[in-house]
């Protein structure tokens, strides 16, 4: 999917889409994500139940 955006963004001109992955940190996205996404998770900012 990464390669398909990139192409699409390099054969039209155009900026690519905001990809964003979500996995909130457990496979270290911040040494890996940038080379697929622009954007990623890096805690478990989001849980089950009501915030307190």
């Amino acid at each position: 999917m990464a390669k398909a955006i990139a192409d699409l963004a390099k054969s039209s001109g155009k900026p690519p889409i905001l990809f964003s992955l979500c996995q909130w940190g457990r496979q270290q996205p911040w040494v890996w994500a940038r080379e697929i996404g622009q954007t990623w998770r890096t805690t478990e900012d989001i849980g089950k139940g009501n915030p307190s």
